[in-house]
């Protein structure tokens, strides 16, 4: 896959992530509690890639991935699936909205500390610079004079930054797998293993009552977050760090377009105003990818081994020419 097509994908399913918080507060925390939701969204993002994976004869060969990454997949699939999913949204409540969206741009420092620590992958120069330029210029965005940072939100805060602490752990450590194994089987396997927790939770709830509850509007919604934000999302996301040139804090950077977005399309949509503050915040930002980017090394990564936890910290952990 070219680099072009990579970031693609991670710019689609950045824009599709996008569309997932007003979504989401039209079903929980009601009528559906945190387990019930995460329970309905992974089961329709696992039925969306098992239809792709029967119809394409390629169930087999799933299993013959599951079983060979097997360690790795648990791993991943809770502490860095599972976990921050639960924590994200049960936060929400505890927070506002502006708030998380600030918390989810620290997503890419922790992803390269993870790089550092686990995979002694340190950060070009030239990165650093093009993240300080893009952060500053989100900020740019974001920031009106309040951050609505205070005591009242404090616990929805720190539980909102750990679980993007754990989200920058997903990027950092499904790099390594997308070097070995196709993205298709790596999705299918780590939503697989948040239905089979998320599911059996949701039975220590109301969990019918809450369904029965739920409207046909309701009901697309979920269809969407499950189907689209968990199936499609992923695997896009997957697909893209799957590319050898491209490392995976750069992939991540672009959940710094995030706010962008949201203000195009306010823009287009609800008539907002271009401003020259936010003129200079996507120039800045613009910037700040270009000099991330360019001039760009390929990175090599040891993909002929079987692939576990320990494999993933000592074999995948070459330092980046």
């Amino acid at each position: 896959m070219s680099k072009a097509r990579a970031y693609l994908y991670a710019i689609i399913s950045m824009i599709l992530w996008g569309f997932t918080f007003p979504l989401s507060i039209k079903v929980t925390p009601e009528p559906l509690n945190v387990f019930t939701y995460s329970a309905i969204r992974s089961l329709f993002g696992v039925l969306a890639i098992l239809t792709y994976i029967v119809l394409t004869h390629q169930l087999k060969e799933w299993f013959k991935v599951f079983k060979r990454n097997f360690s790795s997949f648990i791993l991943i699939g809770v502490l860095f699936y599972v976990i921050p999913f639960l924590l994200q949204f049960w936060s929400l409540g505890l927070t506002t909205p502006i708030n998380q969206s600030i918390l989810s741009n620290t997503q890419i420092f922790w992803v390269v500390i993870f790089n550092l620590i686990f995979f002694k992958q340190k950060p070009k120069f030239r990165f650093l610079i093009g993240l300080f330029l893009t952060i500053i210029g989100v900020l740019i965005l974001l920031v009106d004079g309040n951050l609505g940072f205070s005591s009242s939100t404090l616990i929805g805060d720190l539980f909102s930054l750990i679980s993007f602490i754990l989200w920058g752990g997903y990027t950092a450590f499904i790099k390594p797998v997308t070097m070995k194994e196709k993205p298709i089987h790596i999705t299918f396997s780590i939503i697989l293993i948040g239905a089979l927790i998320f599911i059996p939770l949701s039975f220590f709830t109301n969990v019918s009552q809450e369904i029965i509850q739920l409207n046909w509007g309701q009901w697309l919604n979920l269809f969407y977050l499950g189907f689209i934000c968990i199936g499609i999302t992923y695997l896009l996301w997957n697909s893209a760090l799957a590319n050898k040139e491209i490392r995976s804090e750069n992939i991540v950077l672009l959940t710094l377009l995030s706010p962008v977005v949201a203000i195009i399309s306010s823009i287009i949509l609800v008539n907002g105003v271009l401003t020259t503050k936010i003129l200079i915040g996507f120039m800045i930002i613009a910037a700040g990818f270009i000099i991330s980017e360019y001039p760009s090394k390929k990175i090599s990564f040891n993909s002929n081994s079987d692939l576990s936890f320990e494999e993933l910290r000592d074999n995948e952990g070459k330092k980046v020419s």
